[in-house]
């Protein structure tokens, strides 16, 4: 018996050294984070020159109503719970599908509506994600605007387009 504790304690130590190693070995800490020699890193700009333009717009047009983020993972802000086969493929979805524009109640900072942007020529990606999105945001009871990223708005057609043209400023 004494043989038997004594062997079950030595693979037990040797597991968790070769664990150890492992992990170290791996590179799994942030800590131990280091970029390759050959690595080329630069910095690019979050938005295109069309999203760019359409932000800008749609900041004055909101004024006060709304905080602004774009290109907002739909991980941030919708919470799906679901069991089984399912769950892998929705979470995997959250995680890489993203929404243009999330306008977001500076009091609640609840995502109340999000804005896609249509690109010149529509692709079969730009359509599935929005399936996606539109799909998702109807669950959570958030509204969906599209837009054309070519077009150039006037601040009353936003306004129209997002459908608060009649409504006042948040407070």
């Amino acid at each position: 018996m004494k043989d038997l504790v004594i062997g079950g304690a030595a693979v037990a130590v040797a597991v968790v050294w070769w664990l150890v190693v492992r992990s170290k070995a791996s590179g799994g800490s942030a800590a131990g984070f280091t970029l390759p020699a050959e690595a080329v890193v630069t910095a690019q700009p979050l938005l295109t020159n069309e999203e760019s333009s359409f932000y800008n717009r749609l900041r004055i047009a909101i004024q006060d109503r709304y905080l602004i983020l774009a290109h907002v993972p739909l991980r941030v802000f919708v919470s799906v719970d679901v069991s089984g086969k399912n769950r892998s493929r929705i979470l995997k979805q959250l995680v890489l599908t993203r929404v243009d524009f999330a306008l977001v109640h500076p009091g609640s900072r609840h995502v109340e509506h999000v804005v896609l942007l249509d690109g010149e020529p529509p692709n079969t990606a730009q359509h599935d994600r929005h399936h996606v999105v539109e799909s998702l945001m109807a669950a959570a009871g958030i509204k969906v605007t599209k837009a054309r990223s070519t077009r150039s708005y006037t601040i009353p057609e936003l306004l129209d387009l997002l459908g608060l043209s009649d409504e006042e400023p948040a407070s």
